[in-house]
């Protein structure tokens, strides 16, 4: 009840400061002034200050520097505007909290005065889609700004943009970053649907130019929270064998750090791997690992669009504690066929776009294969069976100006199978159908029906295809409104319905008889109901506010066994619900609330707190990066919703002359509920799997900084992170705080790109993390001959610390211009041939030539001689890669 007082009051608020403002307006405000010879850009200050008001207008129709001779003695600000204003041609109109100066319009003479500034004008709305004008794709993110108001907007996650401000004359400037900018003038008399087609800039690739009049304070302020990162600096990262990688990629932005090497397990602000939800079109991907590890799901040359959120996030999304990784892929070329592709050592990926019906509908299909299996073959001369597949598709079809639907698809399998022997196997599958709808010119709604699934088995025997099985799944429903108030206020609600799936592991012989001593583990299932409210808003100028409050409900539903245990965690009672049978529900609140303040140009200073609940739960006590080994469990009677509450602040600073920006932020994070295991945990084929999971609290803090240069032949940015992470736990440790194997508290990553002509670019990468902690023996004691080591303290030790210099070189071999293009890369990674530890081992004996050697003969009493583990030296690659 108190989160929705609190929810009320800031729209009860919102509206109730427009209307004290319009019903005083500053115009009707007495004033003395006396101007002698002075610059009328002073003099406009002078009356700001006197005035209680901000004036906006443009330089280009201002003359700031004319000089004039003044004075005025208790007349009204409109008064003395007019008077100063109308023989230079220019008018004012109140807008809010700021007055306007524009130029006159062509009809009046110098003479005539202007409309009364006082008179109430019409309000009217400017909207439509931005799009790329070779391929008709959507441009997410684009900047719309208006020179007259010196502010702005910017198109949402399918291209739509939406302003309504005062009837008039208007100069609007509408970017992309990698496009050229145009400028229309427009007449705002009537509601108009303006569509924006922007070309894209050649030249864009040479040099990256940041135009510092574009800057809109808004946008900024709601914008800070997350980091954006397009999937063309993707691809010009370096890479492992000349495998562009969207998940691996993110170890370059502070605060998300990677397990190890071999691995796509990543970790964001103190937070387990499972708290990190990963959309692709709006649906999840449980899992986005190929070759355990080596590589991700995430194809670049797919992705249209990534955003990373660390903490502070968005109020139509929830589900997980640390971090969402949303991720559009391509819509498909509207005006013409398109086909790319890539040959790398490791795998080939082809991709066709193009029309369907020219600039009504569309296409994209992409397909990665792996060359592993070749290699194992023909190189390695193995029976196995390895490799790995993605395959992605999307349909873009327009209905009318008002309705499109969009139709996409992604499935991605592992196959690792020793043949007549065993093997593992793992896959993600997702399906999305979204229709957007547009209500009139200010509500835009997208609504969409996706699925998506992640299934592990683990095969005994390939011949009889006998196998342990574990899934999860879910079908939802969703829709998302916005209501883009003006330019300064945009609304958010939704609601979304949603059904849940778990296997928590069973086995299934190929013959489809389970043997009688085989234990089956209860399914679970769930529904879940979530909805949502949030404001972006901008008051006073300089403040900017967000604010939001999401409510889910999540419920446990039959058929379904759930076990009782007691204070030991022993089993001491079953209960059998029927299908349909609702028998446990959470009900969680989860507010946002974010605030700015733009100190000046380029400068803003941001805090926030976030509520974030998670119902889904990765259960696994295994750290090694060689595993897809994973077993998904519901917040269910045993197993609590996690839930963290994150507070934090940061400044944000930029130079866009130079093309540079400075961003800092702190945090702290509350954890409670977090899931831990008790020691040799039975993980497989248990019944009783939810007794050996212990729970406790956690906590995370930590500083990042990143500086970032966009402009120039020399670009990139240098992150540095402190973070910490702990857990207590009454049944771990003895109950006291121990540092999560995550904790890593020191990483600094730098990425730099220098163009080198039209046709070479050379890419560099480093990364430096503090090593993993991790438990070793304090002692040992000889007991029949044999050394056992004894364990005192959880995480008393560290593994040595990680980095890794990359090296990336690509070669355009097509002229520029040229509808052809295709380009070589040339990949070093681990350039100085760091040995990064996976694994440290003990309980080994050192033979005579130095080798390190398992113990043979266990009537000895070994050397307790340590040992480590590496995947990666100096690895070489090339890659060829072209688009017709």
């Amino acid at each position: 009840m108190k989160y929705l007082i609190v929810f009320n009051f800031f729209f009860w608020w919102n509206s109730w400061n427009d209307l004290a403002f319009s019903q005083s307006s500053p115009l009707d405000n007495r004033i003395s002034v006396d101007f002698n010879s002075e610059k009328l850009g002073k003099a406009l200050k002078v009356i700001e200050k006197k005035g209680g008001f901000k004036f906006s207008y443009s330089r280009k129709i201002v003359p700031v520097q004319k000089k004039m001779t003044y004075q005025a003695y208790n007349r009204t600000i409109s008064e003395v505007l007019k008077q100063i204003l109308s023989p230079l041609g220019i008018e004012f109109f109140q807008v809010e909290k700021q007055i306007v100066l524009r130029r006159a319009k062509a009809s009046k003479t110098e003479s005539s005065s202007p409309l009364p500034a006082t008179k109430p004008k019409l309000n009217h709305t400017l909207s439509g889609y931005i799009r790329d004008l070779n391929s008709g794709e959507s441009l997410i993110g684009a900047t719309i700004f208006i020179e007259e108001l010196k502010s702005g907007s910017i198109t949402n996650a399918y291209g739509f943009y939406s302003i309504t401000i005062p009837e008039g004359d208007y100069t609007f400037s509408y970017s992309y970053i990698g496009f050229k900018e145009i400028t229309k003038e427009v007449n705002l008399n009537q509601n108009i649907e303006l569509d924006i087609l922007l070309d894209e800039d050649t030249e864009f690739l040479q040099e990256v130019v940041v135009d510092a009049s574009k800057s809109i304070p808004f946008i900024e302020n709601v914008q800070k929270g997350h980091t954006g990162l397009l999937p063309i600096s993707v691809t010009q990262m370096p890479a492992l064998m000349g495998e562009h990688d969207v998940i691996k990629s993110l170890q370059s932005v502070p605060g998300i750090k990677l397990f190890a090497d071999g691995s796509t397990n990543f970790h964001v602000r103190g937070g387990d791997r499972d708290q990190n939800l990963i959309l692709l079109d709006e649906a999840p991907i449980y899992n986005p690992s190929h070759v355990l590890g080596l590589f991700s799901t995430i194809i670049p040359d797919a992705a249209k669009d990534i955003n990373i959120y660390k903490g502070d996030l968005p109020v139509q999304q929830g589900g997980r504690l640390s971090s969402l990784i949303d991720i559009k892929t391509n819509e498909g070329n509207l005006k013409k066929l398109v086909f790319s592709g890539s040959l790398g050592l490791a795998a080939s990926r082809l991709a066709l776009e193009g029309p369907l019906k020219k600039d009504k509908s569309s296409f994209f299909i992409s397909a990665r294969f792996s060359n592993l299996n070749w290699f194992t073959k023909n190189i390695a001369s193995s029976n196995a069976n390895i490799g790995f597949y993605d395959f992605n598709t999307k349909f873009n079809v327009s209905l009318n100006k008002n309705n499109r639907l969009y139709f996409s698809f992604y499935s991605g399998l592992d196959n690792f199978e020793d043949i007549g022997n065993s093997g593992i196997r793992w896959g993600n599958f997702a399906g999305t159908i979204r229709w957007n709808h547009i209500f009139n010119s200010k509500l835009f709604s997208n609504t969409t029906l996706y699925s998506s699934s992640y299934n592990y088995y683990l095969i005994t025997s390939v011949p009889n295809n006998d196998r342990w099985h574990s899934s999860i799944a879910n079908i939802s429903l969703k829709s998302d409104f916005s209501y883009f108030i003006n330019p300064e206020n945009n609304l958010y609600f939704g609601a979304k319905l949603s059904y849940h799936g778990f296997n928590p592991g069973n086995y299934e012989p190929g013959n489809g008889i389970l043997p009688q001593s085989v234990p089956v583990v209860s399914k679970k299932n769930t529904n879940e109901i979530a909805l949502y409210a949030g404001n972006e808003q901008q008051f006073f100028e300089k403040i900017s506010i967000k604010y939001g409050l999401r409510l889910s409900v999540w419920q446990n539903i039959g058929p379904a066994v759930e076990y009782d245990y007691d204070e030991n965690y022993n089993p001491i009672g079953a209960r059998q619900f029927s299908r349909g049978k609702v028998y446990n529900s959470y009900a969680e609140l989860a507010p946002r609330l974010g605030l700015a303040y733009q100190v000046g140009p380029g400068f803003s200073a941001k805090a926030f707190y976030s509520r974030s609940v998670q119902n889904v739960h990765l259960i696994t006590n295994s750290i090694s990066p060689f595993t897809n080994f994973e077993v998904w469990l519901p917040s269910s009677p045993n197993i609590k919703p996690q839930k963290a509450d994150q507070v934090g602040g940061g400044l944000f600073m930029k130079w866009p002359q130079k093309g540079l920006a400075l961003n800092g932020e702190i945090y702290y994070k509350w954890m409670d509920n977090q899931i831990d295991y008790a020691d040799h945990a039975s993980m497989i084929l248990n019944p009783y799997i939810e007794g050996e999971l212990r729970f406790g609290k956690g906590r995370a803090y930590g500083a990042e900084i990143q500086l970032e240069k966009k402009q120039g032949k020399l670009t990139g940015w240098i992150g540095y992170s402190y973070s910490r992470s702990f857990r207590k736990i009454v049944e771990i440790n003895n109950g006291n705080e121990f540092p999560t194997y995550f904790d890593r508290p020191h990483e600094i990553s730098l990425f730099l790109m220098q163009k080198l002509g039209r046709k070479w670019n050379i890419s560099t990468n480093w990364i430096y993390n503090t090593g993993a902690s991790y438990t070793t023996p304090t002692a040992f004691f000889k007991f029949e001959s044999q050394t056992v080591p004894i364990y005192t303290e959880r995480g008393n030790d560290r593994m040595p610390d990680y980095h890794r210099l990359d090296l990336s070189v690509n070669f355009q071999l097509n002229r520029p211009g040229n509808r052809f293009k295709h380009h070589l890369n040339f990949s070093i990674y681990n350039f100085y041939g760091r040995h990064n530890p996976v694994y440290l081992n003990f309980n080994k004996t050192i033979a005579l030539n130095g080798d390190l050697l398992v113990p043979g003969d266990l009537f000895l009493p070994p050397d307790q001689t340590a040992s480590y583990t590496y995947i990666y030296n100096f690895i070489p690659s090339v890659s060829y890669n072209f688009k017709l």
